[in-house]
């Protein structure tokens, strides 16, 4: 795990999770969920649809896993409202919604994993902090794990391909800003 800047409270973990096999399917299946759910939740949110579908258990094992890291890596104690649900973000070069946000009201720590990016491509987040913009260029199966108040953009891509990010979330009984500055050696 290395912080990525600084400035910033946002951690990269190279090739967190690189699925062995059924890729193609994985992403099947976060496309049939995006068709099933994206004009429910678009009215909610607006951009992120649950992945209540799974494929071989891909999306459950991912959030164990992410949990299980944040776990070793930060002190916690989880809250009663904390769901292990994954939400997926997909785009491509006509599909795209560049948005700052944040996840202060659903999380304490927050994480997003690459499963796609289009190859050849600059795909980025931005991460805005006290008025000053870091540009993290992103991966296939990087995971970026930051703080809920840290306000931040998905940017579009633009080469032929989808841009998928699952993004997955912990609520804990402590402040971020207490996690985060404290972390575990």
């Amino acid at each position: 795990m290395i912080k990525i800047h600084n400035d910033f409270p946002v951690y990269l973990i190279r090739k967190f999770h690189v699925p062995l096999f059924g890729k193609k399917k994985i992403i099947k299946k976060i496309l049939e969920n995006k068709n099933i759910y994206e004009d429910y939740y678009k009215c909610k949110n607006g951009h992120s649809i649950p992945l209540n579908k799974d494929y071989n258990n891909f999306f459950k094992k991912l959030y164990s896993k992410y949990y299980n890291f944040c776990y070793r890596k930060f002190n916690f104690t989880k809250h009663p409202h904390s769901k292990s649900t994954c939400w997926s973000y997909v785009s491509d070069k006509k599909y795209f919604e560049e948005f700052w946000h944040n996840h202060i009201m659903s999380s304490t720590i927050n994480g997003v994993y690459y499963l796609n990016v289009p190859k050849n491509d600059n795909v980025t987040i931005d991460f805005e902090l006290n008025k000053n913009i870091l540009t993290h260029k992103v991966s296939n199966y990087d995971l970026l794990i930051f703080p809920n108040y840290l306000n931040h953009k998905p940017n579009r891509c633009y080469k032929d391909g989808y841009r998928i990010s699952i993004n997955m979330e912990i609520i804990c009984n402590e402040s971020s800003v207490k996690i985060f500055n404290e972390l575990k050696k």
